[in-house]
């Protein structure tokens, strides 16, 4: 579960940042459609899982944010890593 997620988060935020990239939006603009885009709505999913199905799929639901975190840290630092590189205004 955490793999799949994990390529999931990494393979959007990318795409999608470079997309705003090459679209010619600013730095801050592109890192932050970046994060609309990967972001998603664990905490309306964990409510309708919990209320509509077992606690089995609910646990699987948990799950999701535990992963999404560090991988959103790790995607914020990859974009600062990347934004001096990408971008000619001071970032």
């Amino acid at each position: 579960l955490a793999i799949p997620m994990t390529l999931f988060f990494w393979i959007m935020f990318i795409v999608v940042y470079l997309t705003a990239w090459k679209s010619g939006l600013n730095y801050g603009d592109s890192v932050a459609v970046g994060f609309n885009a990967t972001g998603r709505d664990f905490e309306i999913a964990i409510a309708i899982a919990i209320t509509a199905f077992n606690p089995t799929v609910a646990l699987a639901t948990v799950i999701g944010p535990l992963i999404e975190v560090p991988v959103m840290l790790s995607l914020v630092w990859f974009a600062k890593s990347t934004g001096h590189k990408l971008f000619k205004e001071k970032t």
